[in-house]
């Protein structure tokens, strides 16, 4: 499989001098692409940190990271934005979505500064994701007239506008019954097979058994598990 994402040495550290905490050391791992990673340990393990580490939201204090094997780095701020708007998609626990947008609006929104697809490209595309999330029906629906399920398959929508070839969940199915979790990872399990690199986070069983490859945070660096499925 091919290699999206590698990690070397990686450390974080927030604070300075005395007064400073060692969330994360010497993680080494590569991410490759058709797979379905799942993350977990303990609270305050550094699960979090560490998917914002691999969505560039923030950076590590030591170590490389290389995204298409381009060492992130070496590049631009203005090239990270484009990395984050371009190939990794997010989709978080509390869905983060625009409570004064439809179900349409929510999703056409990470499409506002993709100059590379005219408006009614634009339009089609978010269309064919509702209706792929099953939506098509609540494409006028704000989020409140929705349930958490359905909420969150708007999310994971909007995360795919940009065909993005990562997708970094943290707790996505946290918080939903265990019908919506189930149809939550069924499309997460679809969209690896299709090539997408999806990395969860997540103390969920259910989680455990559709992934490719259990990680476990401990001792403040990152390990691969068996689990028989």
């Amino acid at each position: 499989m091919e290699t999206i994402i590698k990690l070397e040495n990686l450390k974080k550290i927030y604070g300075k001098d005395d007064d400073n905490i060692l969330v994360l050391n010497d993680v080494t791992y590569n991410f490759s692409k058709g797979k379905f990673y799942c993350i977990n340990g303990k609270s305050g393990s550094g699960k979090s940190t560490l998917i914002q580490i691999l969505g560039l939201l923030i950076s590590p204090t030591e170590g490389k990271i290389y995204i298409d094997d381009k060492e992130i780095k070496k590049i631009t701020e203005d090239e990270k934005a484009d990395i984050r708007s371009k190939k990794i998609g997010f989709i978080f626990q509390s869905y983060y979505l625009n409570p004064l947008m439809t179900s349409y609006e929510n999703v056409m929104l990470p499409m506002y500064l993709n100059n590379n697809m005219s408006k009614e490209q634009k339009r089609k595309k978010a269309y064919e994701l509702l209706k792929k999330m099953d939506l098509e029906s609540r494409e006028t629906h704000f989020p409140k007239e929705l349930s958490g399920g359905e909420q969150q398959r708007v999310a994971i929508a909007r995360a795919l506008v940009n065909d993005p070839d990562i997708i970094l969940a943290d707790e996505p199915t946290g918080s939903l019954d265990s019908e919506n979790e189930e149809n939550i990872l069924q499309i997460l399990k679809k969209l690896s097979k299709q090539g997408k690199c999806i990395i969860v986070v997540s103390h969920s069983k259910e989680v455990k058994k559709y992934a490719d490859i259990i990680l476990t945070i401990k001792n403040k660096s990152l390990y691969e598990e068996s689990y028989e499925k």
